[in-house]
């Protein structure tokens, strides 16, 4: 396994950028009522735990055909109460005027009567691996592959589509409900093959609740169809994959041969039908094979430019017992003929000569000054025995918690910090870190290897993002304000071979801007990245554009710079206080679903 960092491209930070000023221009928005209402399945009393509601409680109910994007036209998808593919297509009336027009509906889930009644069910998912085929899962346990024909173009809209593969208990039996998170199809010599990546929750057993003090596992099922003719298809593998956490974002490599998935924790291949998977759960623990209860070994904060790390002392431990040994990309630290605090490669290089150790009552500061401006996931690759934590009140309540390691009481000294050193309340969203086993793997479906991992212990996800339909999706990550565009499956950089993930664009100060949105359902960007869209639950849409040349240059007063470029931030109120059910970002539209009507904004007419 390689340790891929998230490299940054420099030349698409901003670190002039001053904000984002509102502007007030409107922005021409086209409705269209639907046909029927939509189908929207709710979570159960039993579907309450944290994976449920990450995996199926903020499903997008609307669906954007990219193959037809990609010849410039706008065909949009959604599912009705009665299971019928609904279809809007986008045209200009008289060559300008967009119109919004309701075509017919080329197909109808199969038994929508019975099995919209299972108890548990989710939503319908679809996905277009081709531009003549679609893979819908109905929400109840039911994969359809089905030949669409041609869906956009001159000859659209003449044939209904056709299924050729449809079964109940693809997963086998008892296996319940799950949605569809991505398919792709592909050809070789063998014949035509299908893949589908499929999501569910199920309850652990008693073995995984006490390894992984998990009430419930996210797993995932990489179901391999086949077909000599595309008539007949079957399915000629199963691949399982699970975790004690949930999953940010999972997507094939186009060839089918890899699969990315982004977590709070590890998924581990437990299961393939083609050749026996070696046990590898333990990797679903903490990599230090500790609880997470357990107290750290040493604490660490960090800043672009520089990590400090603090070790808690013996009673009496003098400057002079300490030794340290420090190069570009390794350090050891510790007790002289007595304990080793850290020792180990060093995420990133750092400056030797402008580095420092202190000690200060029984407590051992060292500070590295990296040589690169960026964020690490760990002081030490590999070593997770630390906890990073935000701020210096932080090291010093945890450090409170060290104290009766090397004293004989809880508080060995009760008259110093009779205060609480923090308030935790006073913490907002934008300074949370996801857990520091968050991480982003590249998983080989053939010989199980995970052959590329980045931790991303240090950067929220924001979420994830389409950008061409020869390629996996990309995942939007924080990095100190700033929301960064990361392409997965970089196949065409001369990187790939050591990190199969670039950065390709930058939203910036997205991640304060997400983090202060505290109604927020939905995020998403077009394929260009001219402009990020935040949904809130009703209504409202936050529409944040990158900067554009403005056409008289300004100069500001406080600081006397000379501003060329301006982002703006627009705000889009949908009639009525309805709820927002979907969303897709093109470059030209914006589309919007809610119960009654689907909205296309016109993201080109608003100037610069």
């Amino acid at each position: 396994m390689h340790v891929a960092d998230l490299k940054v491209q420099s030349d698409l930070l901003d670190p002039s950028f001053d904000g984002y000023k509102l502007s007030l221009e409107p922005l021409p928005t086209y409705k269209s009522d639907l046909v029927n209402d939509l189908d929207i399945a709710s979570l159960t009393d039993k579907q309450y735990s944290y994976q449920h509601i990450k995996a199926f409680g903020c499903h997008n109910h609307l669906l954007i055909d990219q193959w037809a994007v990609q010849t410039g036209c706008y065909v949009i998808y959604f599912i009705d109460k009665d299971w019928n593919v609904r279809c809007v297509e986008l045209t200009m009336q008289d060559g300008i005027q967009p119109r919004l027009v309701n075509v017919h509906s080329p197909f109808q889930v199969l038994n929508p009567s019975n099995l919209r009644l299972v108890p548990g069910r989710h939503n319908v998912s679809m996905s277009f691996p081709a531009p003549d085929w679609a893979v819908i899962a109905d929400g109840a346990g039911t994969l359809h592959l089905v030949e669409t024909g041609p869906r956009f173009g001159a000859r659209a809209g003449h044939s209904n589509w056709q299924v050729r593969f449809s079964k109940s208990d693809v997963l086998g039996e008892n296996r319940g409900s799950f949605v569809l998170c991505d398919a792709v199809m592909h050809s070789d010599n063998e014949g035509h093959h299908t893949e589908c990546l499929l999501l569910h929750v199920d309850e652990a057993d008693e073995e995984m609740k006490d390894k992984s003090s998990a009430t419930f596992m996210t797993v995932l099922e990489w179901l391999s169809l086949t077909s000599q003719d595309k008539k007949i298809w079957s399915v000629s593998r199963t691949r399982r994959l699970r975790s004690s956490r949930s999953a940010d974002c999972c997507s094939f490599e186009r060839n089918g041969e890899a699969l990315y998935v982004a977590g709070e924790r590890a998924f581990n291949l437990i299961y393939d039908s083609a050749c026996p998977v070696a046990d590898s759960e333990n990797h679903d623990q903490p990599s230090d094979g500790q609880d997470s209860s357990v107290l750290p070994e040493y604490t660490w904060l960090q800043t672009t430019d520089s990590v400090s790390v603090n070790f808690t002392l013996p009673e009496g431990t003098a400057k002079e017992d300490i030794y340290m040994t420090l190069h570009q990309h390794y350090m050891d630290v510790g007790i002289k003929n007595g304990q080793v605090l850290l020792s180990g490669d060093l995420h990133a290089g750092v400056e030797v000569e402008s580095s420092t150790w202190t000690i200060e009552t029984n407590k051992l500061k060292v500070h590295l000054h990296k040589k690169e401006p960026n964020m690490w996931p760990l002081v030490i690759i590999g070593n997770t025995k630390g906890e990073m934590v935000m701020s210096e009140e932080q090291v010093a309540e945890i450090h409170q918690r060290l104290e009766h390691l090397t004293a004989e009481q809880w508080n060995a000294n009760p008259e110093v910090n009779k205060e609480k050193p923090y308030n935790a309340q006073e913490l907002e969203d934008c300074d949370a870190y996801p857990d520091m086993q968050s991480m982003l793997v590249r998983i080989e479906g053939d010989t199980h290897n995970i052959t590329h991992q980045a931790y991303l212990g240090s950067h929220q996800w924001l979420f994830n993002t389409f950008t061409d339909v020869e390629k996996s999706l990309a995942i939007c990550l924080r990095h100190d304000v700033d929301g960064l565009i990361w392409q997965l499956g970089a196949g065409d950089s001369s990187e790939a071979a050591t990190a199969p993930w670039r950065h390709i664009a930058t939203f910036n100060a997205f991640g304060y801007v997400q983090a202060s949105k505290q109604q927020k359902k939905y995020s998403a960007c077009p394929p260009d990245f001219s402009y990020a869209a935040v949904c809130d639950c009703t209504r409202h849409t936050y529409i944040y554009r990158q900067p554009a040349a403005i056409n008289t240059p300004l100069r500001n007063r406080k600081t006397g710079r000379q501003v060329m470029a301006i982002a703006k931030q627009q705000v889009l109120s949908l009639e009525g206080a309805e709820e927002i059910l979907g969303v897709q970002a093109t470059n030209k539209f914006l589309f919007i679903l809610t119960p009654r009507r689907l909205h296309a904004v016109n993201m080109e007419r608003a100037g610069p």
